[in-house]
């Protein structure tokens, strides 16, 4: 309000004395400097005037003048800040002076004209994320998974790449395209081995970033690809079902087997056995109810040996018939 005030300052009779007359005298001044004194009064279109006051006023309409367009230019400059790994990007509309255009702004503070814009791009490496669901392999059963991709921004591309693709130009120069080449390459491959085999995996993502980086070449996006990454492959919940109950048959079978394994070889253990005791008998000529007897006898021995060496052991002998043995102190 101030400036504004000041810029009306002047009276209107003053105004139309300053615009009427004052050119011409003040060049006429300016040309012979000599020839007037400037304590004499002046005579401009009928009215006296000294001329220290009309440089004065001449210096007041200046100050008057140039001070709110100065004020003006600091106040509605735009202060613009860049941080390091960005680049920042001036579109520049001016309304008079100058033509309209792009600039490549590197880190630092830049102050722009009111009436152009700014854009920061990040020069570091991003990542972009695609999921797929359902998508069909090759024998017919839908898996679902992400692909995540690294890309990053050529330093030299900035410009190229607000101008010539927008904001907007992975969704409109590339998502479909990549969409399309992650369903066709599915198709190569079964379920299987999608979710089980890394060689498949390896495989599929050197074809994915084979097809990108000459689809970024070709449609010269300044875009780098720095990587892909195939996430988890997984099948429907019914086929994740039935993979789990074929496993617990497969581990019940397997068990059962181990059980019969056991078996078939305690069944020959006491086979062995009993022909080892045949023999046995047979060598010492005698019957089988006094192989059982010395049998009973080597078996009291050999319990007698694991105990003798511990202290305070009392064992019950059973020494035959149907008489019970009294408790025997073994030390």
């Amino acid at each position: 309000m101030l400036i504004l005030g000041s810029m009306f300052a002047l009276s209107a009779g003053q105004a139309h004395y300053f615009v009427v007359s004052c050119y011409g005298s003040m060049i006429d001044l300016m040309k012979t400097p000599n020839k007037h004194n400037l304590d004499q009064p002046l005579q401009l279109q009928g009215r006296t005037t000294q001329p220290r006051r009309l440089i004065r006023m001449v210096r007041r309409v200046i100050g008057v003048l140039v001070t709110p367009v100065a004020l003006l230019v600091m106040v509605t400059s735009c202060s613009n800040s860049v941080e390091q790994g960005q680049s920042g990007l001036a579109i520049k509309n001016p309304l008079i002076f100058g033509s309209p255009g792009l600039e490549v702004l590197p880190p630092g503070r830049h102050y722009l004209a009111p009436t152009s814009s700014f854009k920061v791009y990040d020069m570091r490496p991003f990542k972009v994320s695609e999921s797929f669901d359902d998508m069909i392999t090759k024998d017919n059963v839908p898996v679902d998974f992400s692909i995540h991709l690294t890309l990053k921004l050529n330093p030299a591309g900035v410009a190229t790449l607000f101008k010539e693709f927008g904001d907007e130009w992975y969704n409109a120069n590339i998502k479909e395209s990549f969409r399309t080449d992650v369903r066709n390459a599915c198709k190569e491959f079964s379920m299987q081995d999608l979710t089980t085999d890394a060689k498949v995996s390896e495989y599929m993502t050197s074809l994915l970033q084979a097809s990108l980086s000459k689809m970024l070449i070709t449609k010269k996006i300044p875009i780098f690809l720095e990587g892909i990454e195939i996430g988890k492959v997984n099948p429907p919940n019914q086929v994740i079902e039935e993979i789990a109950n074929t496993a617990v048959a497969q581990q019940a079978r397997a068990t059962e087997i181990q059980k019969l394994e056991r078996e078939k070889a305690r069944e020959q253990t006491e086979k062995q056995r009993a022909t080892s005791d045949k023999a046995y008998m047979q060598s010492l000529a005698i019957t089988p109810e006094q192989y059982i007897q010395l049998r009973e006898i080597e078996i009291r021995k050999e319990m007698i040996e694991v105990i003798k060496s511990k202290p305070n052991v009392s064992i019950i002998a059973n020494l035959g018939g149907d008489r019970v043995s009294p408790m025997v102190q073994v030390k």
